[in-house]
């Protein structure tokens, strides 16, 4: 997971003074910090002028995944994929 924060320098220390959590590596002026023994991390990337603090990106591993098999699943229970920018659009619930 990266979270986008207002103040990298802020959160580094509160992460590791909470959780411990050590720095694994840097990838320009994100931090990336090991979460037990790995490979799960957390990353903390700063925002920009313009930008708002939050969840930047979150992924999962699957073992065996396999996208047209989830695409055919979730197209069986109404999720369809936009064909704009390649994003999951969830069903409208009423």
């Amino acid at each position: 997971m990266t979270l986008s924060v207002s103040d990298p320098k802020r959160s580094l220390e509160f992460y590791q003074g909470l959780f411990g959590v050590p720095i694994q590596a840097h990838q320009g002026s994100t931090t990336i910090l090991r979460i037990g023994p790995g490979p799960q991390f957390v990353a903390l990337s700063g925002v920009g002028a313009n930008g708002r603090p939050g969840i930047n990106h979150w992924c999962v591993f699957t073992p065996n995944f396999h996208a047209e098999r989830a695409l055919a699943t979730l197209a069986q229970h109404g999720i369809t994929k936009s064909e704009t920018n390649g994003a999951i659009i969830p069903p409208i619930v009423h």
